[in-house]
């Protein structure tokens, strides 16, 4: 499956589950996260040379989208998913290219859960190598 094989099938699950925040009048504001413009960062992983997991899409969601729409338990049920999957790899950081994400990491996961990684924004990552 191509990048944008992948890109077309997540976008079409989202509008399947849309939250119905309103927002994609303009465009919605979460889908743009799981856009084909995460290729490049992926160009940039692959000649900077580390080591790393790719976990894209709507199934590594954060859960913000929830919280601000006021599904507290709904939000908190996604934080504790993406934990469990990222604690799969045991990573020693996280990169988020989600700037939401980052947010959510360290305003409202880091102080309910415990995270046993750093997590920084890809610009961040960028900025130590």
């Amino acid at each position: 499956m191509t990048i944008s094989d992948h890109y077309q099938k997540e976008k079409q699950r989202y509008l399947d589950n849309c939250i119905q925040c309103g927002f994609c009048a303009e465009e919605c504001p979460i889908l743009s996260y799981t856009d084909i413009s995460n290729t490049s960062a992926l160009d940039i992983m692959e000649a900077i040379g580390d080591d790393y997991a790719f976990l894209p899409g709507l199934d590594y969601c954060c859960g913000d989208s929830h919280l601000f729409l006021g599904g507290i338990d709904k939000g908190a049920k996604r934080a504790e998913e993406l934990m469990a999957a990222i604690a799969g790899f045991q990573p020693e950081a996280v990169v988020t290219w989600c700037p939401t994400c980052q947010c959510r990491f360290d305003k409202s996961i880091a102080p309910g859960l415990a995270v046993p990684f750093r997590v920084l924004s890809f610009a961040q990552y960028l900025a130590k190598k």
